[in-house]
């Protein structure tokens, strides 16, 4: 019961205790380059959620020309000799010049184990369409950096 009164005085103290900052976790980087996707497309991935369960990104799709129907018949994400699928792909849609359409891709994998293989922090998000064609992505796995404020 004598402490009780010293209780608000920890608390205040706490506010001006020096602070470490954010904590850093591994991010997926993606360079943000365009590239041809089959005849009529092109595609752009931006890595969204990192962690112990895997990457989640959007894909960005983006008409080029006369109309024509982009189906995605495949994503995966290579890292080493393994290869993770995506869980969901975006549906077939027809797309003219112009027109943007941005997907969620998640891909589950261990997350943890690629942190901690230093030959794992890099790997190549494939793209492929119903004719066969292909896009690929480098990614790279990094600590970011979130003590900066911008």
């Amino acid at each position: 019961m004598r402490l009780l009164p010293l209780l608000p005085m920890l608390f205040i103290g706490g506010c001006f205790a020096p602070h470490e900052g954010p904590r850093q976790y591994p991010t997926w980087r993606a360079d943000g380059q365009k590239q041809p996707f089959g005849a009529c497309a092109d595609a752009t991935v931006v890595p969204r959620a990192s962690g112990k369960e895997g990457l989640g990104l959007t894909l960005r799709l983006e008409g080029r020309g006369a109309p024509c129907i982009v189906a995605v018949t495949a994503i995966e994400f290579r890292v080493g000799d393994q290869v993770f699928p995506a869980q969901k792909l975006p549906p077939a849609m027809t797309l003219k010049a112009g027109d943007e359409v941005f997907s969620w891709v998640p891909i589950r994998f261990d997350g943890d184990a690629v942190w901690e293989d230093l030959d794992k922090r890099k790997g190549v998000l494939v793209v492929r369409d119903q004719a066969g064609a292909t896009a690929s992505f480098p990614l790279v796995l990094a600590m970011e950096d979130r003590s900066k404020c911008e």
